[in-house]
């Protein structure tokens, strides 16, 4: 008899997934120098380069004997020997797109590889790109923006007491604020008719001019009967942009709106979203 809450038997293979990021320096006119500093990054150039950051993500069983999904030494060299050369490429002028290198890359994958499901490149800190080796038509663009508003939390039906009990000080009469940071991630085409910029436009004229510099309870009739929680303005954020998204050729994929550093919500439920604060 096995004891309850005990570990599944060793001979079933538990599936897990792995991600890792490798971060170095790239130029299409310096060649790249190793650096025994490889959380900082490795490849480092001798002059000035391109900094970025590339995740693999690996899924499948554990090795019955390592315990691992994935070798993230393999991961390593992937990113190291085989994608900051393809990074490198794309910084001349005329070279390929960004999706270009991540779908070159992929194609260039082998069955002796880790089993990889999503490669993001990030190229700023404040945008990604991802591609699925099942998906290899769209690539995933996501943009993080900044807008200030203000709100109060609180119930017109309830009493004061009442809302106290539910929103602590949040309901304050006089409101208060935050710098919201929303994340958006849309699905485009890998051919680049739809592009960051657009997507830069979009955001602008449908969020940024619309609550920036605004107390939300008053100045926005989309919260005129609905709380501005995050989550509703999470939710709210995503209806606005869903169908400008769409008629400019890409699909809004998923939303994400931070209130605070330690505060933030997704939508739709579409996959588990990046940890971290803005």
């Amino acid at each position: 008899m096995h004891a309850s809450g005990t570990d599944a038997s060793p001979s079933v293979r538990q599936t897990c997934a792995l991600t890792r990021c490798v971060r170095f320096e790239v130029s299409p006119s310096a060649a790249p120098v190793e650096n025994p500093n490889t959380w900082s990054a490795s490849p480092i150039c001798a002059g000035i380069g391109a900094y970025f950051e590339v995740e693999f993500r690996a899924e499948g069983p554990l090795d019955s004997k390592t315990g691992m999904v994935a070798d993230i030494r393999m991961l390593d060299a992937l990113g190291r020997d085989r994608f900051a050369p393809l990074a490198a490429e794309a910084l001349v002028p005329g070279g390929p797109s960004a999706g270009d290198v991540l779908r070159t890359f992929i194609e260039q994958l082998t069955d002796d590889d880790p089993p990889l499901t999503s490669v993001v490149w990030q190229l700023n800190p404040r945008l990604r790109i991802t591609m699925r080796p099942h998906a290899m038509h769209e690539i995933l663009i996501t943009h993080r923006y900044q807008f200030a508003a203000s709100h109060r939390l609180f119930i017109s039906d309830l009493s004061d007491e009442e809302n106290l009990a539910i929103f602590g000080k949040c309901c304050w009469m006089n409101g208060h604020g935050h710098n919201y940071h929303v994340e958006v991630e849309v699905a485009a085409p890998i051919d680049g008719s739809f592009s960051r910029q657009q997507l830069d436009a979009l955001v602008e004229r449908e969020i940024i001019e619309r609550f920036d510099h605004k107390y939300l309870n008053l100045d926005c009739p989309e919260f005129a009967d609905r709380t501005p929680t995050v989550e509703n303005i999470t939710i709210v954020t995503h209806d606005l942009l869903q169908a400008p998204v769409a008629q400019a050729g890409a699909r809004l994929h998923q939303v994400r709106v931070w209130e605070t550093e330690k505060t933030w919500s997704a939508y739709p439920l579409v996959a588990a979203a990046p940890e971290g604060s803005p």
